[in-house]
């Protein structure tokens, strides 16, 4: 498993694309300083109702509208 993108940060959010060989890629979300992480959610579709609720935008724009993820 790698890190195919990211983390990329809102505020104390962050979004991050893992590339698994032989697998879809895998998103996770998380939020929290470095030192301190949580995880929100992870899987192949992270839109859940936390982040669509209480995410901000760019990491909503991210995991629920597949924004560009390079």
């Amino acid at each position: 498993m790698t890190v195919r993108t990211g983390p990329l940060c809102a505020g104390d959010w962050q979004y991050t694309v893992l590339a698994v060989t032989g697998h879809e890629e895998l998103q996770a979300v998380t939020r929290g300083r470095a030192d301190d992480l949580a995880l929100v959610t992870a899987g192949t579709d992270v839109c859940t109702i936390e982040v669509r609720a209480t995410g901000p935008a760019g990491i909503r724009t991210l995991a629920c509208d597949g924004g560009p993820v390079a």
